[in-house]
């Protein structure tokens, strides 16, 4: 939690004017699940407000959806266009993210302003366990365990270190290209597989990575599967929950599962807080520790 009273407070009863532009996982003492708001309509910088989480009550009304707006170095930029079909923001700021190419890259270069970097940096190639789904991946080096958290992966493997990103998104495809394995996994197939078998998990990535060796010719001795069940508190859940069906959010958060939060009011039910990015949201009332980032 931020010590800085002034940058630390609680949330007023009804707090209007925000869109919701990402969920992240941050850690504080802890690895925490957190909504990150910003002012909505506004054309220069905007404010940007956090809400972790963890032990939250939130009642929250789900808005209309537009452009999630731009990120340039640690600033946000609001926006009141429409995305574009299937995206999160609208195609003016898609040229003007910071990172966005980097996202959509899959080896051969578009961002050529972060090339040099790219080629010095360190990353990971990784398998990553959703139920008995298993998909490969690549991250830097020092994202890597906060991008396994953001997707909610059961379990996760680091496959391969290396340096130069545009090498490491050229393995990842030669990897799903050759081996079948997905290199996405969709927010539905996540949110119908929120309790999962960890026996699944485990024989779907042992018959991945035996794929892998026998389609690549690649040896992978001594691979670190990394269990991240608990960090979710997913022991709080105790049957499938159903998915949110109304434009109300009411409830204490229980499990966070990447970006699906599972919550308990009248019933449990689900939400993947990633398919309501851009969105206007009104936060009618909270316990939660309303953070803005220095």
């Amino acid at each position: 939690m931020i010590s800085d009273d002034r940058n630390l407070y609680l949330p007023p009863f009804l707090l209007i004017g925000m869109r919701l532009v990402n969920v992240k996982w941050k850690y504080a003492g802890e690895w925490t699940p957190t909504l990150v708001l910003a002012e909505a309509g506004k054309s220069e910088k905007s404010s940007l407000a956090e809400i972790p989480l963890w032990n939250a009550f939130l009642k929250m009304q789900v808005g209309e959806r537009f452009c999630s707006g731009y990120f340039q170095g640690a600033y946000h930029y609001a926006c009141s266009n429409k995305p574009e079909s299937g995206e999160y923001l609208c195609s003016s700021c898609a040229k003007k993210d910071e990172w966005l190419p980097c996202v959509k890259c899959r080896g051969s270069c578009i961002n050529h302003q972060k090339r040099e970097g790219c080629e010095t940096a360190d990353y990971i190639i990784y398998m990553a366990a959703f139920g008995n789904r298993t998909k490969v991946g690549v991250s830097r080096k020092y994202r890597f365990f906060p991008r396994i958290l953001e997707q909610g992966a059961d379990f996760a493997a680091r496959l391969f270190d290396m340096q130069d990103g545009g090498y490491a998104r050229q393995l990842e495809q030669k990897l799903s290209r050759k081996t079948g394995i997905t290199d996405r996994v969709s927010g539905d197939f996540k949110i119908k597989r929120i309790l999962t078998d960890p026996n699944e998990s485990i024989a779907a990535m042992s018959e991945s990575m035996a794929r892998i060796e026998e389609k690549l010719k690649l040896n992978l001795p001594g691979v670190k599967i990394y269990d991240m069940r608990s960090f979710y508190r997913i022991q709080n859940v105790k049957e499938p929950p159903k998915p949110l069906q109304s434009d109300e959010i009411c409830g204490k958060v229980l499990c966070v599962k990447g970006s699906i939060a599972v919550l308990q009011n009248d019933e449990v039910f689900s939400v993947n807080f990633r398919s309501l990015i851009g969105s206007e949201i009104t936060v009618k009332a909270s316990n939660a520790l309303l953070q803005t980032p220095l």
